[in-house]
């Protein structure tokens, strides 16, 4: 964890100031500081006085008043001092503040260590290897027990102890040249491996358009082993205080508390990078400024990393180190502040990271200037107005794009399985998935995520509700969790409401396993009252909703939700050899299954699962289904309907019932037309064999038994076999009396009334194609009295048969074996067809009724 210490140069913006916010309280402050901080505030204290007197505290000279006296003081507070002697530094008029900085031993000593010679030759940017070129180290007597050293690169002074209490280790010799050691150049290789990350990072900052005050003129003097950062940490002070820009780690090598050598340099050197922008009122708002250079200077070190080939792999995810603490807490603000070298911050690096890849490398930069440029500036606030300005972003899109984003973040998906949803594209990604360590994992999903909440729907309406409160920025999280068995489908509402300001926005995901979504798009709502629409059931019976706050520096609010069933919208049914999806109206394709074998389709309509190969869905056209064709006595007032993928119900008919358990579906469609409604039922259930499912259909009439109808039903199916789903053999055995037409029109209309169509062939035919073909069966429903059913005179039934088997030979014994003399046969284009019918056939057999 490091420490920032902010410093405040003399502001830059122009024009008439805003109101001034309330300074930060010091009430929990050490009382002698507090005090020391409250004189100089009020004008109790004259900005010298105060200056020398904190210089003291800060230990670069003696002589603290007893006023101000105290035992210690935590190095957040120190943090604070330090603020605030920057801003009355730069208060004091130029000739003063030398002669103050020219009294102390300290900065008199650093002057002409950091000070560049004109006349030095300087490396071309980026040249890492010729800025190293030093000259050695100079040291000189600074303590009894040791020497103080310094080592000069292009751009940094590096200051360090021999020996001491804040000692440095002081080998020379063989060691690693690729991270910077150079063997006997009488500098220990634990400064030149600190040179070099300070020289990497300086090369790319700098190729970012970043750089520290007064570069030109003055090296970042670097101390390590510093008293005023506690071990392992950093912390890097205001310019004003040395007239200079310093970096101070905290190492005790002795005592085994030596500072890392890799990461530490390249996060704090960012930060001396961002004190170029930070304006005189920063005292003012320093939670939110704090959280921001926390977290970019995270994303710096990750920019600084990268590329680095030389950095060693035990270092390279340490910038995410507390992306778990953001994770943690989602709906909090995107600025939100735990406190000095608290977490929270330093994890929102994530924001950074988004930023860069939604709107470029240059935004956090531009994120900056905003901050330099601005009287009293906050982090959200010059975040939001440089999204909005520099890139005409919509924030209420961005962060509901950011909070779909991290919840997905360490599902392992390809693109695929990604699709159009925006995803992180780092290749670090797998880094901060382990930073994570399993944050959010559950038995649900088990993939690392933030923080949510677990909702179970009620099993038979599909009723929950909840709230939640956001904070701008933040999102809330709620995985609503419906029944797994593929027979439980539903069409789901989701009612959100929240305040007339409309902040926030909601968005439902559908996940099968995260980052693979099924049933529908992600939908989002950002009305006052608003319902979306949505599936949820069998495979993919989880359905996050997403709250998520867009208005940066707005209050905080509560949003609120229901969710309830509306209807069902398909089942699954099978057995050890297929699975068929089934939709209300008794035609088949279903979504939410998961990617076939052959075009990843996630619809079911026939699925072979020893090959997962799909045989009806695979394609884009839904064109299966069925209708029928009434024809009274006479032949007059004849009328038709029907239920299709592609075409739907038509307008004359009703699902009455659709009832699904894990084997069985039973679908009920009454159609009304010129005379005495009929309805049509279909009671999908196993079969005699596991390569078929049974399809009885009921066709019943409310004519009189001494008026029978003529009923045509119709099937249409167009095969999309695997892997092959455009390109099929196709046969039709149909010679049977009660066959009326038989075709491989599979695309036609499944209204009977719409005439008989063919592809290229009609009546019987044997492994037509290859070619993209389908299958149309019309057949004669006789209708007989029916018995015991109240208000129906007539009744017909017969039975389908849908499958498939491993080759051409078993679907026909199997066809056989329940007595489906009629059938068609679908083959893909593979070798050894169309004789072979491997790796699968898929059929459609009809036995007549008894």
């Amino acid at each position: 964890m490091t420490l920032s210490l902010f410093g405040i140069p003399a502001s830059g913006v122009e024009g008439e100031p805003p109101p001034r916010p309330e300074p930060e309280s010091y009430a929990d402050f050490q009382p002698g500081l507090r005090l020391l901080l409250e004189d100089v505030r009020s004008g109790r204290l004259q900005e010298e006085a105060f200056v020398n007197h904190a210089y003291a505290k800060l230990g670069y000279q003696g002589g603290v008043p007893k006023r101000y006296q105290d035992e210690s003081v935590p190095p957040q507070q120190e943090t604070i001092l330090a603020m605030a002697l920057g801003r009355e530094l730069g208060k004091l008029p130029h000739p003063v503040r030398r002669s103050v900085q020219n009294r102390l031993g300290g900065a008199a000593e650093l002057a002409p260590v950091i000070a560049r010679d004109p006349q030095e030759p300087q490396p071309a940017a980026g040249d890492v290897k010729a800025a190293l070129q030093g000259q050695g180290a100079e040291c000189g007597t600074a303590f009894p027990s040791g020497q103080r050293c310094t080592y000069n690169t292009a751009n940094f002074s590096l200051i360090y102890n021999l020996g001491g209490e804040n000692d440095t280790n002081p080998y020379d010799g063989a060691g690693n040249s690729t991270v910077g050691d150079v063997q006997g150049n009488g500098v220990p290789n634990y400064v030149d491996r600190m040179g070099r990350s300070f020289e990497v990072a300086y090369a790319k900052y700098d190729s970012l358009g970043y750089e520290p005050r007064d570069a030109g003129e003055k090296r970042v003097a670097v101390f390590i082993g510093s008293e005023h950062a506690p071990p392992g940490t950093g912390a890097v002070q205001p310019y004003e205080v040395a007239d200079a820009n310093v970096i101070h780690i905290g190492s005790k090598w002795s005592a085994g508390q030596e500072a890392d050598e890799y990461y530490l340099p390249r996060h704090e050197l960012f930060h001396s990078m961002q004190y170029k922008y930070i304006g005189v009122s920063l005292l003012f708002n320093m939670k939110s400024l704090n959280s921001w250079m926390e977290a970019t200077a995270e994303w710096g070190a990750h920019q600084a990393i990268k590329d680095d080939s030389a950095m060693p792999a035990r270092e390279r995810d340490d910038y995410a180190k507390n992306l778990d603490v953001f994770f943690q807490r989602p709906d909090e603000a995107l600025t939100a502040w735990d406190g000095w070298g608290e977490g929270r911050q330093y994890g929102a690096f994530i924001f950074a990271e988004f930023m860069e890849e939604r709107l470029g490398t240059e935004s956090i930069r531009k994120s900056w200037e905003r901050i330099g440029d601005a009287h009293f500036p906050d982090g959200q606030t010059e975040i939001r107005d440089m999204m909005r300005d520099e890139y005409d972003a919509d924030l209420a899109e961005e962060f509901r794009a950011f909070g779909v984003a991290n919840y997905q973040l360490c599902g392992n998906g390809s693109a695929s399985e990604f699709g159009s949803y925006w995803h992180y594209r780092d290749p670090d990604v797998s880094d901060w998935c382990n930073a994570l360590a399993g944050t959010g994992s559950d038995s649900t999903f088990p993939v690392a995520r933030p923080g949510h909440d677990t909702v179970t729907l009620d099993p038979d309406s599909g009723k929950a509700s909840g709230k939640a409160t956001v904070k701008d920025g933040g999102v809330h999280y709620v995985d609503l969790i419906g029944s797994n068995k593929p027979s439980d489908l539903w069409n789901m509402a989701v009612r959100t409401t929240q305040d007339d300001d409309e902040r926030l926005t909601f968005t439902v995901v559908n996940w099968e396993t995260i980052p693979r979504r099924c049933f529908a798009e992600d939908k989002s709502a950002r009305q006052q009252d608003e319902t979306l629409d949505t599936r949820i059931g069998g495979k993919c019976h989880v359905v996050t909703l997403m709250i998520s706050h867009g208005g940066l520096d707005e209050d905080e609010e509560e949003g609120r939700w229901e969710t309830q069933y509306t209807s069902r919208f398909g089942g699954v049914v099978g057995n050890s050899g297929i699975e068929i999806g089934v939709q209300p109206g008794g035609n088949l394709i279903s979504p939410g299954s998961p990617p076939s074998a052959g075009s990843k389709t996630t619809n079911l309509g026939i699925r072979h699962k020893a090959t997962n190969f799909e045989g009806v869905a695979a394609r884009g056209c839904h064109c299966e289904g069925w209708g029928i064709e009434v024809t009274p006595p006479g032949g007059v007032g004849q009328w038709s309907g029907y239920a299709h993928g592609l075409k739907g119900l038509s307008p004359n008919a009703k699902v009455t019932q659709f009832v699904t358990t894990d084997y069985q579906v039973v679908s009920i469609v009454r159609l009304t037309g010129t005379d005495y409604p009929v309805t049509v039922t279909h009671e999908f259930r196993p079969s005699s064999r596991s390569s078929l499912y049974d399809v009885k259909v009921t066709i019943t009439s409310e004519a009189p038994p001494g008026e029978v109808p003529h009923i045509t039903y119709r099937r249409v199916v167009d095969w999309g076999v695997e892997p092959t789903p455009f390109n099929e053999f196709i046969t039709v055995k149909a010679d049977h009396e009660q066959v009326e037409f038989s075709s491989d029109d599979g695309r036609g209309d499944p209204d009977p009334a719409s005439g008989r169509t063919k592809n290229h062939k009609e009546g019987s035919f044997t492994d037509e194609g290859p070619y993209d073909g389908g299958t149309m069966l019309d057949v004669n429903v006789p209708m007989k009295p029916a018995t015991g059913l109240p208000g129906v005179g007539l009744k017909g039934e017969f039975d389908l048969f849908y499958g498939a088997a491993d080759s051409a030979d078993k679907a026909r014994e199997a066809l056989s074996a329940v007595g489906a003399s009629v059938y068609a046969l679908a083959k893909p284009n593979e070798p050894g067809n169309p004789g072979s019918g491997q790796p699968v056939t898929f059929m459609l057999g009809y036995k007549p009724g008894s």
